[in-house]
């Protein structure tokens, strides 16, 4: 019975580690690959350490909770007093909740007679999801950071709220002066001026489109006007990209090579739907302030989550019923 419980705790692995193979740094999967390693490894103790007592690591993970929580409280109060109060400003407290909920729950049922898969398999799922945290904030760190080579057709800079007078907002600014910033550093090193795309349609508090807003502030900055085309449609990140290719495609530049200028927190999901739309992107991330970095890294973790649900929710599956069984029988 033990090489049964060692050869699907090993398949599992296995098959995180095919599916997350090549592609680039923009994949769910690496998160998955991640997370599932920290339950496998619980998996294999009970297996051949079934003493191993695993209270001091949910104690660990309490404690970063509780860390992390008070660090979300002070983010998210200093966002409210900006914004005014909504739930999607305390996303990064309910997920620091949850996780404190999930460890304080574990120690609860610890040591407490007939309880052992229900200690063991709630262990397993809390590895899992502190997994999944590390690894989103890691690689979206990583994303953030990362620079493209300079090779690029196009940089395309994502739209977001504008001011009531048409100006852009400290954020929008700092996307637009990264993108303007990268497109310079090109020309001097390889002679090539890239277009730039401002894209972003109009919402209904706004006077103008964000594309043209944005596309107002390169005028002003001194960017040459016949190197920005504006894509003025697009609703969301999805539509960004798709509408913004089309724009380049006009233009004659087939399978172009791109950049994306975006907030840091939102290169690591964007770059996803980029690859997923079979682009050649790369992102580029502007630097945010750490109080709305991380309430806003707290919602491309649950976008990230709700887009994939299907895959992060075999994964919960099979861990649980992987760790109730290896204690049944």
């Amino acid at each position: 019975m033990t090489g049964v419980w060692t050869a699907a705790v090993l398949l599992m692995l296995l098959w995180h580690m095919y599916e997350s193979r090549g592609g680039g740094l923009y994949r769910y999967a690496y998160v998955r690959a991640f997370a599932v390693c920290l339950p496998a490894v619980h998996l294999l103790t009970r297996i051949y350490l079934p003493e191993a007592d695993w209270t001091g690591a949910v104690y660990g993970i309490l404690g970063l909770g509780v860390a992390a929580l008070a660090l979300s409280l002070l983010c998210s109060l200093r966002l409210m007093r900006r914004e005014g109060w909504h739930l999607r400003n305390l996303q990064s407290v309910l997920l620091c909740v949850g996780l404190i909920a999930l460890s304080l729950l574990i120690l609860a049922f610890s040591g407490k007679e007939g309880l052992l898969w229900v200690t063991g398999s709630l262990t397993g799922l809390l590895l899992y999801g502190t997994g999944v945290l590390a690894a989103s904030v890691l690689l979206g760190v990583i994303a953030g950071r990362k620079q493209p080579g300079y090779n690029r057709d196009a940089v395309l800079i994502l739209g977001s709220q504008i001011r009531e007078d048409g100006t852009l907002t400290p954020l929008l600014r700092g996307r637009a002066a990264c993108a303007m910033a990268f497109a310079r550093r090109q020309e001097r090193e390889t002679g090539k001026l890239p277009f730039l795309v401002p894209t972003g349609g109009q919402g209904a508090d706004e006077c103008i489109s964000e594309g043209d807003a944005i596309a107002r502030y390169l005028l002003d900055e001194g960017y040459p006007k016949d190197r920005i085309y504006a894509e003025t449609r697009a609703t969301g990140t999805a539509e960004n990209l798709r509408f913004s290719r089309d724009v380049i495609s006009a233009r004659g530049i087939q399978e172009a090579r791109i950049a994306f200028a975006t907030s840091d927190f939102h290169v690591f999901r964007t770059g996803v739907l980029a690859r997923d739309m079979g682009m050649d992107a790369a992102g580029l991330g502007s630097p945010t302030k750490l109080y709305f970095w991380v309430n806003a890294y707290a919602r491309e973790i649950l976008v990230m989550l709700y887009r994939d649900l299907r895959f992060f929710g075999m994964d919960v599956i099979c861990i649980f019923a992987l760790e109730v069984l290896s204690v049944l029988l």
